[in-house]
């Protein structure tokens, strides 16, 4: 059973689908719109960047799009999005935007560097030894965050919860 949430109360729902589930046209087409809705709201920023950039190729990006479908799953985490470890996903934040900085001084503006482009090569950064002081940078940083969260936590009278 599944606990769902409705109106502040706590109710338990039978899942309805597993594995191997023969899908109604109904449930097939539900199923075909939020894949599509989740394709396109992943791939948005990309074709934007480019497009702003002025370096969109739509046979290109055609290319990246299919690629993306055929490799999508409903709930995995993966591509251009940071990793789900917090201090992962830091240094990955960190290593981004040390990458976008890198590009602008370079060229003075993103030139053409789309932001999956720029997650790679952020990616690419981490992987190297010298990647190590955004790994480290971004411990500080969450180590520093749970510190300040536990103090306040200290602090506050939380009471105890209440149905909303």
């Amino acid at each position: 059973m599944q606990e769902v949430t409705i109106s502040g109360e706590v109710f338990k729902i039978a899942p309805r689908y597993s594995e191997g589930h023969s899908l109604t046209e109904n449930e097939a087409a539900a199923l075909n719109q939020t894949y599509f809705e989740n394709i396109r709201n992943n791939m948005a920023r990309g074709v934007a960047d480019a497009k702003e950039a002025g370096a969109f190729d739509y046979d290109e990006f055609q290319k990246k799009i299919t690629s993306y479908a055929n490799e999508y799953e409903f709930g995995a985490r993966r591509g251009p999005g940071a990793p789900r470890d917090p201090i992962l996903s830091e240094a990955f934040k960190l290593a981004k935007d040390a990458v976008t900085k890198a590009v602008i001084e370079k060229y003075g503006q993103r030139h053409g560097y789309a932001a999956d482009m720029i997650a790679e090569k952020a990616r690419e950064v981490l992987d190297k030894p010298s990647g190590q002081k955004y790994k480290d940078l971004a411990k500080q940083i969450v180590d520093a965050r749970l510190g300040a969260a536990k103090e306040v936590l200290s602090e506050l009278d939380l009471g105890s919860p209440q149905a909303a």
